[in-house]
């Protein structure tokens, strides 16, 4: 999961953990060491272990390599779409802080606010590609299926199974990275484009500071 200093003010038990893909049997090390003062110690060099799977599983997989390399493309994938989904939550966050000093720039406000407004519908954009129309869902109408829908699934019946992964499970994961690119490189192309452009007028207006700006 992206990086988050927010700490809950009481325990969650249901809230689950950060956690990796199960690994597969086989030989592993484990070592420690300290942190003190700024200085890392060894404490205890690599030592060897052998990782058994529990003869306890009703439908073992029968690659369990390939089981686990499937789960690691499915983590990677989750990975890049919740950094996608924290970039659009800062440029959200950036474009709020911009439409209040737009407000305050001793100029006619009108091309700065069309530029604002423009970046803010390509946001909107985006952000039904990724997850769909909230409004649809909403109103329970019907809807295609998204990319940040069909990983979701995926992760969530691939976390901690033994089992191999369905043909289900393999083609939604195709069909989410197939789609989730061309999503990608127009969140790219708004935050390294279309928001620099916007700032690069801010500052030539003298507007005040902007997060990131």
């Amino acid at each position: 999961d992206a990086i988050s200093l927010r700490k809950p003010s009481f325990y969650n038990p249901f809230a689950g953990t950060t956690q990796g893909t199960l690994v597969a049997p086989g030989t592993y090390t484990v070592s420690m060491s300290s942190y003190f003062n700024g200085e890392i110690k060894t404490v205890v060099s690599p030592v060897s272990f052998n990782v058994k799977a529990l003869n306890n599983t009703v439908l073992p997989a029968a690659d369990r390599a390939a089981k686990v390399t499937f789960q690691r493309e499915v983590e990677e994938l989750n990975r890049s779409m919740e950094g996608a989904a924290n970039t659009i939550r800062e440029l959200d966050n950036k474009l709020k802080h911009i439409r209040a000093a737009i407000k305050m720039v001793e100029q006619p406000m009108a091309a700065l606010t069309t530029d604002a407004n423009n970046l803010d519908k390509k946001l909107n954009d985006i952000k039904r590609e990724l997850y769909g129309d909230r409004l649809k869902s909403r109103l329970d109408m019907s809807a295609p299926p998204t990319p940040m829908g069909r990983l979701g699934w995926v992760l969530y019946e691939q976390k901690n199974t033994t089992s191999t992964p369905t043909k289900t499970h393999r083609e939604s994961f195709a069909i989410a990275k197939e789609e989730f690119a061309p999503i990608l490189a127009k969140i790219r192309a708004v935050a390294d484009e279309d928001m620099v452009k916007l700032e690069e007028k801010l500052e030539e207006s003298n507007a005040p500071y902007t997060p990131g700006r």
